[in-house]
This record gives C-alpha cells, structure tokens and sequence, in this order.
C-alpha cells in the first residue's frame, strides 16, 4: 500500500511540474528527464498491477467470483488504463525528445521501480538478514 501510494503521489507531483514548465526550453532535459521517470513509475505500477490482475482472474478461473467485488474491478479497470497510459506518455516523449535521454532513463527507472515493488508486493523483505540487504542494496546501486 505505501509504495503504491508513493508512486501516485511521485507520478501526481512529476505531472503538476510538466504541465506547468512543458515549453521552458530552461527545463527541456529535465522535462525529459521527468517524463522518462515518470514512464517508468507507470511501468512499475503495470508490472505490480499485473501481479494483481492475474491474482484476481487466476481465482475467479477457479469458481471464486472476485469481480463481484468493486475494488476487484477497480484494480483490473486500473491496470488497463495504466498500461495505455504508460504507451500514450511515452509515445509523447520520444516524439518530443531525444530518445537517448527518454530510453535509458525510463529502463533504468522502470527497472529499478519493478525490482523494489516486486519486493514490496510479495513480501521478500520479511526473510531478509543484514547480508540480503546489503546484496540487494548493491544491486539496485549498480543499476
């Protein structure tokens, strides 16, 4: 739930500065820059969003009618809007950018969004001692 939340607030805050400085040619790598990242967060936010989509249609293959639930429907409706989303956004960034500031650090963003939430929404992090944490610090530090 934190991380989910932080993503949103992240994306929200990140949106508000692009439609305030989108033609500051001031800003115009950062602009990128923040558009990248924020395809990237959207991308983690699928990635996390289909981990949940295939939970909830993966149980109501087995006879439990989850979509009766509105926050079921919610989560998949959800999911769907994102991933196109996530394509508009980043169609809009390389038409008006160089790709070789939008594609590394959408991937590296992207990645490195996926890797944590993964962690996050599985709860990986509760079997963790001091070496698997320092492991994985330096893992997302090398990215």
């Amino acid at each position: 739930v934190y991380w989910g939340g932080f993503m949103l607030i992240a994306m929200f805050c990140t949106c508000l500065f692009l439609v305030k400085n989108w033609r500051n040619h001031k800003t115009g790598n950062l602009n990128a820059a923040l558009i990248a990242g924020l395809c990237g967060f959207m991308s983690a936010f699928c990635v996390t969003l289909s981990k949940v989509a295939i939970t909830l249609i993966s149980s109501s293959a087995r006879g439990h009618n989850v979509f009766s639930n509105p926050e079921a429907v919610f989560m998949v409706t959800l999911w769907a809007v994102m991933l196109v989303s996530q394509l508009f956004l980043l169609n809009v960034a390389l038409g008006s950018f160089e790709q070789g500031v939008v594609i590394p650090i959408y991937e590296v963003v992207g990645t490195i969004a996926s890797i944590t939430s993964g962690i996050l929404f599985y709860h990986t992090y509760d079997d963790f001692d001091t070496t698997d944490w320092i492991g994985f610090g330096f893992g997302v530090f090398l990215m």
